[in-house]
This record gives C-alpha cells, sequence and structure tokens, in this order.
C-alpha cells in the first residue's frame, strides 16, 4: 500500500473538534494531527486507489472527482462548526505525516494569526446573474432577431432602421451604468457590514448552475452577530435588482475558502485544485 497524506483544513490546537468519520479515501479516518499551537486535519489516503495523476491534470473520472469533493467539504464544514479554521483546497497531499508537520509547522505563525483575526466570522458569498427574462436579455434578444436590411433597402429605410440601432445603442449603454451603479452601491453597502470582502471573477458558464450568465461575485466575511443585517441588505438589493433584469444569489455560511493565506508551493505539497461554488 503506497500511502500519503491528505490536508483538509487547519484549527487551533485547543479547538474542540467533534469525530470527522471518513476521509476522500473512505478506509481512513479523518484526524486532528497535533502541530504546536495547530491541529491538521488529515487522513491517510492510498496512492495506489486514489488518482493523484489525473488529481494534478485535471482529468479525473468527474464521479470520483465528486466524491471526493463532497467528502472533503464535508469534513471541512463540520470542522469549522467548532471554531476558527483554515480550509485547504482539494486535493493537498504529503508524502509523509513527518512532511505534513514540516509544512504546517513553517507556517504556523501566519496561520495562527488568521485564525485569531477570523474569530466567529464566517463566509458569505454573493452573486449576481443576467436574467434571460429581463429587459437588458430581452432587448439584446431583439436585436439579436431583426433581420438585416437587404441590399434593395430604401434610402429612407436604412436610415430609420441606423437610428433604431443607435437609440437601442444608447439604451443598453444607459442600463448597463445603471447596473454597474446598483452593483457599486452593493459592494459598497455590504462591505460596511464586514471587516473584510473581496471581488472575485464570475465563474464561467460550465461552473454555473443556471441558465443565466454571472455578471457580479463576491465573498464577504460578516460577525455571526452582523449576519441577520447582513442577508437583509441582500434581501432588498435583490427585490431593487430585479426589475432591472438581474437576479441576486446569496449563499453561505462557508468556511473562509477564498480568505486563507496561502501555504507556498515548495517541498512535497501538491498544488490544489481550485474549489467551485
Amino acid at each position: 500500500m503506497n500511502t500519503s497524506y491528505y490536508l483538509y483544513a487547519i484549527a487551533q490546537a485547543d479547538c474542540p473538534l467533534p469525530s470527522l468519520g471518513p476521509g476522500v479515501d473512505p478506509r481512513f479516518v479523518v484526524q486532528a494531527v497535533p502541530c504546536g499551537a495547530l491541529a491538521a486535519l488529515a487522513s491517510r489516503v492510498d496512492l495506489d486507489r486514489f488518482d493523484l495523476r489525473k488529481l494534478e491534470e485535471g482529468t479525473a473520472d468527474l464521479p470520483w472527482l465528486s466524491n471526493v469533493a463532497v467528502r472533503h467539504d464535508r469534513v471541512v464544514r463540520e470542522a469549522a462548526r467548532c471554531g476558527p479554521l483554515m480550509p485547504l483546497r482539494i486535493g493537498t497531499l504529503f508524502q509523509c505525516r513527518d512532511s505534513l508537520l514540516a509544512k504546517v509547522a513553517r507556517h504556523e505563525t501566519r496561520v495562527v494569526e488568521f485564525l485569531q483575526s477570523l474569530g466567529d466570522r464566517r463566509e458569505w458569498t454573493v452573486k449576481v446573474y443576467l436574467d434571460a427574462a429581463g429587459p437588458l436579455a430581452a432587448s439584446q434578444g431583439a436585436r439579436s432577431r431583426q433581420p438585416l436590411q437587404d441590399e434593395g433597402a430604401s434610402r429612407g429605410q436604412g436610415t430609420t432602421y441606423l437610428t433604431s440601432r443607435r437609440l437601442e445603442s444608447v439604451r443598453r449603454r444607459e442600463h448597463q451604468e445603471a447596473v454597474r451603479r446598483e452593483l457599486l452601491a452593493l459592494a459598497d453597502t455590504l462591505g460596511a457590514l464586514c471587516d473584510t470582502w473581496r471581488q472575485l471573477r464570475p465563474l464561467p458558464a460550465n461552473l454555473v448552475d443556471r441558465p443565466h450568465p454571472m455578471v457580479w461575485n463576491a465573498a464577504f466575511l460578516p460577525a455571526r452577530a452582523d449576519e441577520d443585517r447582513f442577508q437583509a441588505a441582500c434581501r432588498r438589493f435583490q427585490a431593487g435588482l430585479a426589475p432591472k433584469g438581474f437576479a441576486l444569489a446569496l449563499s453561505g455560511p462557508w468556511p473562509a475558502y477564498h480568505f486563507c493565506p496561502a501555504l507556498d508551493a515548495e517541498g512535497d505539497h501538491v498544488a490544489a485544485l481550485p474549489v467551485g461554488r
């Protein structure tokens, strides 16, 4: 058996972690491995069955990769209920227990500072989508369906057509500017309720679980005491954006995936795959 250690997250050593059960390789349980002021949540994996090469290349079998992602997320979310946690990305592997401990020890100060600053904050994500039934999408659809003028069109018809196109372009720019102002107001309002927030790149269509394109994406870290106000602010903006042809989606709470300090890639740390939601 060719075994390595899979790292899910790092917690404070005194965090009252629950029993987390089987890991990504169901034959091995997740353990809290003590490392100074920290505890590494890890489990063993058999590399003879755990397809590391395909995981690194991004060509892993989708059902297998989905199962790994589900088990990884379950472990991290269960542990995060007990206190501040630094989650690691899917696919963080070490050759042995000693190499795992050495990596955590090298970054102990940085991780401890992050966990202390995180406190009781939890991540919430806010995404804004273009609604295919909204006025902007409808105008774009109408334009795409409008037939081109044939060569025999009269000069008057051509002028009318070009004028209509210019007016449509002006209306579209005005609408986009209005939405931009709405999104800036959204960021300002939600950002005022958090110590930390981060704008993210909108996800591509193949990673979005709805038919409409994502136009804005951000992650926020409100304190638990502010979460009700944060959610209420999202609902207000959701109501304001809907008539303009946009849909706001709030999700969470999540472990603070988008705010963790990165461990360097030196030594035996296998490059992690990005986590998508």
